[in-house]
């Protein structure tokens, strides 16, 4: 009895480069197994060539990949941070977008980050930048390094609030955002 089992990975880092080695070895092997299946169509006289296999079944990964992230991307809107602040629970679980600056790295691992992040930014007209002025707590988990100052683009999941307390002892609250996608600007 031959039985398949499906494994669900959660929080996987695709960009890892481990995780592509293995993925590209995988993609080989499916390669080959696909060329057996063509040769043995054409044995059975179902004249197909492999070539000819893949531009009927395009399977690869990296485009079903490039095509979900653009989806979510889509999917996710503009807020208003005020709006968000001020009512989050009506804003917890929507897909949203940010962009933004970096003002403090909280912490940092090898499969995630915690950032405060400067957004509502205008681009200054004056000079080369933007001014950045509301803040949000943000997590991501990936491997990409992100630093203070960096300007971000950010597509996830609004995730309530957050509170901490300031160099001064007093409590802020800020929106809090799951990062789901983040790439440098």
């Amino acid at each position: 009895d031959k039985k398949e089992i499906h494994i669900v990975g959660l929080y996987i880092d695709y960009t890892d480069k481990n995780f592509k080695k293995e993925l590209e070895s995988l993609k080989k092997s499916r390669e080959k197994r696909n060329e057996k299946i063509a040769a043995r169509f054409c044995e059975m006289g179902i004249p197909v060539s492999y070539d000819e296999m893949k531009k009927i079944v395009d399977t690869s990964l990296d485009k079903l990949l490039d095509n979900r992230v653009t989806d979510y991307k889509n999917k996710c809107e503009n807020l208003s941070y005020k709006d968000v602040l001020r009512n989050p629970e009506n804003y917890k679980n929507r897909n949203a977008y940010w962009f933004g600056e970096i003002v403090q790295v909280v912490s940092k691992s090898s499969y995630s980050s915690i950032f405060r992040i400067d957004v509502d930014c205008e681009k200054l007209h004056y000079s080369v930048g933007y001014l950045c002025t509301d803040t949000i707590y943000v997590v991501y988990y990936g491997s990409e390094s992100f630093i203070e100052d960096d300007m971000v683009s950010m597509w996830g999941t609004m995730d309530g609030t957050q509170t901490y307390t300031s160099v001064l002892g007093s409590q802020i609250t800020i929106p809090k955002f799951q990062a789901k996608y983040m790439e440098l600007k």
